[in-house]
């Protein structure tokens, strides 16, 4: 389902051209992306049940989602935010990141993600740079594939509102603290990966990295170090880049994936980072405005 798509372009565009015009609600989308934490390693019996049944859907938030490997009901289409849709039928950050938000801001909210564990940003996730899919990884591919998917579905259950992109989170690097000459590219892979995301899907888009935690001692030490300081350095060099600092957050007995509880800290952090960084003017009218969308069709074409 996946593909460069004329027809899904063209279908699209037609849905922005003639979506209506006037008083509407903004529909905030939130992205998610990176490898196994991005996706989510996290037992479903571990989220509480009280004061908020987080095992159960968030009928208040839209949730558009694709994984590898075998199908999962919902998968690629637009549902509500729920566990269990990740490649281990588990949960990522996306649970508490979609319910934090949901409680803080007045527009509705709807999450996209796709992550695929064991994923490097070296090659796999690599960006071009160029405004094409040319020099693409194929991960990387397939997240933009899934990102227009999930905007489309949007717009067509909402032909009235307008679809915001306001922010997109991103853990990873595992894979690349791996090997050695991954790890030492990483800054400016990290840093060229977030340029092209911009060029994507808006230049002013907000984008959180979860740091790496230094209880991930499966992780070799030196190149552990060495990606956490990347990403302090990506960071910090931009205004609309925020850090989350995972040290705290708990672990499996694998030392290397976040645990139910880690999992909820982190998908809460990313909502709170998200929250601190500029968000994107809302448009002024009720028509689809979503920032980058013409690149974005002569990308995938």
């Amino acid at each position: 389902m996946f593909v460069r798509s004329k027809k899904l372009c063209v279908a699209f565009a037609c849905v922005m051209m003639f979506a209506q015009v006037g008083r509407a609600e903004v529909i905030r989308v939130y992205l998610v992306g990176g490898q196994s934490n991005g996706d989510g390693r996290a037992d479903v019996s571990g989220l509480p049940t009280v004061p908020v049944n987080l095992q159960a859907a968030q009928t208040d938030v839209e949730f558009f989602f694709h994984t590898q490997g075998a199908a999962h009901a919902g998968d690629s289409t637009l549902t509500t935010l729920r566990p269990g849709m990740s490649e281990s039928n588990q949960f990522g950050p996306e649970v508490t990141l979609g319910r934090t938000l949901a409680d803080q801001i007045t527009n509705p909210v709807a999450v996209i993600k796709y992550a695929n564990g064991g994923t490097n940003l070296y090659s796999q996730w690599a960006a071009g740079g160029d405004a094409t899919t040319t020099g693409d990884g194929a991960e990387y591919v397939t997240f933009q594939n899934t990102v227009v998917a999930g905007l489309a579905a949007l717009a067509a259950a909402h032909p009235a509102d307008t679809i915001q992109l306001s922010g997109m989170v991103w853990m990873q690097g595992e894979s690349d603290a791996g090997n050695t000459t991954y790890a030492n590219a990483y800054a400016a892979n990290l840093a060229a990966f977030i340029a092209d995301v911009r060029l994507t899907f808006g230049a002013d888009l907000p984008f959180v990295i979860g740091r790496l935690s230094s209880g991930q001692t499966a992780i070799n030490a030196t190149n552990l170090q060495t990606l956490r300081d990347a990403q302090n350095t990506v960071a910090a060099a931009d205004a609309l880049t925020g850090l989350v600092d995972t040290d705290t957050f708990s672990l499996k007995s694998d030392h290397l994936h976040f645990d139910p509880a880690g999992q909820q800290s982190l998908g809460s952090a990313f909502a709170e980072e998200l929250l601190t960084l500029t968000a994107v003017p809302e448009p002024a009218t009720g028509a689809l405005l979503l920032p980058g969308v013409l690149l974005l069709v002569r990308r995938i074409r």
